[in-house]
């Protein structure tokens, strides 16, 4: 799959739980790309939304009846001007109770019970990863106490420049924010360049 020179914009919220943008997806669960050279491809693309992520916004959640409730994402890139971006918002309009915004160049927001795997996937240098509560290279944020949630990123590279003026930023050249079991998080052969 190959999306290049678009703007994707979603203007759900956190709050009313619609916010999720995503380069390929908004919110998927299942298998993204392939073990080919090129699984997918977002390049020269705006994407913009509460939760943003360049491939996929976030993780869903929900049980299925076929297939998986994993989600694995192999062999995509993020290329040329993408912009991954938390839009500006007013941060005393009082009904985005919740304001929660989250950017990252692969996968936005992973929060279930259920696996991720990311592997083999490039964020290419003069991508920009912005305006995020938690912004991260690869993810932005994954958070479960669930047991079976395990997390594995391998073969991965971001050369993302990641920025944000909000208060209480987390920011990382991989993840944002890691707030599940240690044990359940496995990070391996994985490069982080650009800039925080």
């Amino acid at each position: 799959a190959e999306v290049n020179g678009l703007h994707i914009f979603n203007s759900g919220t956190t709050a009313t739980g619609n916010g999720a943008t995503g380069g390929i997806a908004g919110m998927i669960k299942g298998t993204v790309g392939d073990a080919g050279t090129q699984g997918c491809l977002v390049t020269d693309t705006l994407v913009e939304g509460m939760v943003a992520g360049g491939i996929i916004g976030k993780g869903d959640n929900g049980s299925v009846t076929y297939g998986t409730n994993n989600l694995t994402v192999k062999n995509c890139t993020v290329a040329g001007n993408t912009v991954i971006k938390v839009p500006d918002l007013d941060l005393s309009y009082t009904s985005i109770a919740n304001f929660d915004g989250i950017a990252a160049g692969i996968v936005g927001d992973y929060s279930t019970a259920y696996q991720l795997i990311i592997e083999d996937c490039i964020v290419k240098s003069g991508i920009l990863v912005e305006n995020g509560k938690r912004t991260g290279g690869i993810i932005g944020w994954i958070a479960s106490s669930n047991i079976a949630a395990k997390t594995t990123i391998t073969n991965c590279q971001s050369f993302a420049e990641i920025t944000s003026f909000r208060p209480a930023v987390n920011a990382g050249g991989i993840a944002g924010v890691v707030n599940n079991r240690a044990e359940n998080f496995q990070l391996s052969n994985s490069v982080a360049g650009g800039s925080i």
